[in-house]
């Protein structure tokens, strides 16, 4: 299982909105700073199944804990 809390949702957000194309580049986004850094720890063995992880942003990176 994997939940994100707020600082994830208001980073991507952000980074995926501007006031001139909207959310145009939301989806673009979501897979820069979610779905590849996820897909990354997942082929490197770094999370196991079964386990429940929290997804929060520190300094701009996306951080899983357990």
């Amino acid at each position: 299982d994997l939940s994100f809390d707020e600082t994830v949702e208001n980073t991507v957000t952000q980074a995926g909105f501007d006031g001139r194309h909207g959310a145009r580049n939301l989806r673009r986004t979501v897979v820069k700073q979610v779905e590849e850094p996820l897909s990354r720890k997942i082929l490197s063995g770094e999370l196991k199944t079964g386990k429940q992880y929290n997804a929060t942003v520190c300094n701009g990176e996306l951080v899983l804990e357990e």
